[in-house]
């Protein structure tokens, strides 16, 4: 179903198109028949939500309804006859262009009136590509600290005991010892531990203020900056991590961690070319980081360069068979690349992995929809509903196969479901709509498209 502000450009296609001849020269008038494009109005597509609008080409759009063609092309006769004069062809034109125009109306009002409308089966709804921010490169960057920096004995029991607590889990009884300790030095590398406890519980102002003292003390403390850096990440100030990441490359340029977070926070940020130039750098430090090559395949297939992102998503897998998001990752660029089957054997493999990832079944579902494979998107969409009955869009998925089946009637309880989980859900209710119109409901109908439109 076509809303209003679907057809409004239409219209002024339309009048722009009839209007040529009136404002052009006569060698234009006489190309109207064979110029006259055949308008046609199909189904919007269905967009997806996005955590960062990346990500809206990694799924697939799996419309069934058929196109349904406006009124007919402009006679021919009309069209080679047209004068040559303004003057003389305006009537024409303009009697041509009520005709148009009321007969679009009256094609418009029908079809509303009518029933006849199209099943839309709601776009892919899944996780769009992880914004990789590897685990073991978002953590604290350090190194073991010598115990012959530090000042006095007791000064380096509180050290040696926190530390053992530090490396046995337990970060608050750590962090009490440190606290003991740097009570009494002023040590760059005993408030580095400090931040390190403070950063494993969670309390990232005061690890801030923590490392801040430390390069205060230390300014060369590469492994320091590179954990500030890490920090603000996590806190959201990714413009601020940068020139940390940029702080600690300036005295060491052989960690590979601190390129993959550099290049995981520019990624973040949209600035994609020196995202991945920084990833390069990681990789050519050290090749076996499965997370950064995932990375990299994500900015590649950000760039559109979805066939070189392909081999860094098996370099992934290479490394580390079982990391998830080199498959749904993989899956989610192959589906780009339009190898369909291809993207459906990754998410398996996915789903192998971790069966209860309901928006991966809910996108193997939207796959093989748009394979025409509908009685098996039905039985993914069955598995996704299994794991999270709440999920929405896997109810206003598997309608739209049973529409695509000519199942309305089971197709509207699937919408139902739909809306009631998600009531600002537009493209449930217009689905809604549409089985309503099928099995003759039009005046429930109109009610579902007026919710659609926010009515």
């Amino acid at each position: 179903m076509q809303t209003n502000r679907a057809i409004f450009p239409k219209l002024v296609l339309l009048l722009v198109i009839v209007s040529i001849p009136v404002v052009s020269l006569p060698v234009q008038a006489e190309g109207i028949a064979a110029n006259t494009p055949d308008l046609k109005i199909v189904n919007p597509e269905i967009t997806k939500p996005q955590r960062v609008d990346l990500n809206s080409d990694f799924t697939a759009s799996p419309p069934i309804a058929p196109q349904v063609n406006l009124p007919p092309d402009l006679p021919s006769d009309i069209a080679s006859g047209a004068s040559s004069d303004p003057a003389t062809g305006f009537p024409w034109i303009l009697l041509l262009f009520v005709v148009v125009v009321i007969g679009l109306l009256r094609w418009l009002t029908q079809r509303n009136l009518k029933g006849e409308s199209t099943a839309s089966i709601p776009e892919i709804t899944s996780e769009p590509i992880p914004e990789l921010i590897p685990e073991a490169i978002s953590e604290p960057i350090s190194e073991p600290i010598p115990e012959q920096n530090l000042e006095d004995t007791s000064t380096i029991s509180a050290f040696a005991q926190g530390m053992a607590l530090y490396e046995a889990g337990k970060f608050t009884e750590a962090l009490m010892e440190f606290d003991r300790a740097s009570s009494q030095s002023d040590n760059p590398e005993l408030w580095a531990v400090k931040g390190y406890a403070l950063f494993q519980l969670g309390r990232l102002d005061e690890a801030l203020a923590a490392f801040n003292r430390t390069t205060d003390l230390k300014p060369d403390f590469a492994e320091v900056w590179a954990t500030k850096g890490n920090l603000l990440i996590r806190q959201g100030r990714l413009e601020e991590a940068i020139p940390n990441f940029d702080r600690a490359l300036q005295v060491r340029t052989d960690l590979p961690a601190v390129f993959a977070s550099k290049g995981n926070a520019l990624f973040v940020l949209g600035r994609l070319d020196e995202a991945l130039d920084t990833l390069n750098r990681a990789t050519d430090l050290q090749p076996n980081l499965p997370e950064v090559w995932v990375s990299k395949g994500t900015v590649l297939t950000c760039l559109a360069r979805r066939e070189e992102a392909i081999p860094n998503f098996d370099r992934a897998i290479d490394y580390r068979p079982n990391l998830l998001e080199s498959w749904t990752s993989k899956g989610y660029t192959l589906i780009g690349l339009g190898r369909l089957q291809e993207a459906i054997d990754s998410f398996n493999r996915a789903t192998d992995l971790n069966p209860e990832l309901a928006t991966i079944w809910v996108t193997k579902g939207n796959v093989l929809v748009d394979m025409g494979r509908l009685e098996e998107a039905i039985a993914n969409f069955d598995r996704a509903i299994h794991y999270n009955p709440d999920l929405p869009e896997a109810w206003a998925a598997r309608g739209g196969a049973l529409m695509g089946l000519g199942h309305y009637d089971a197709a509207l309880h699937n919408f139902d479901r739909a809306v009631e989980l998600k009531s600002a859900f537009p493209d449930a209710w217009i689905s809604r709509g549409d089985a309503l119109m099928r099995l003759g409901r039009a005046d429930e109908a109109r009610d579902s498209f007026a919710r659609a439109n926010g009515g």
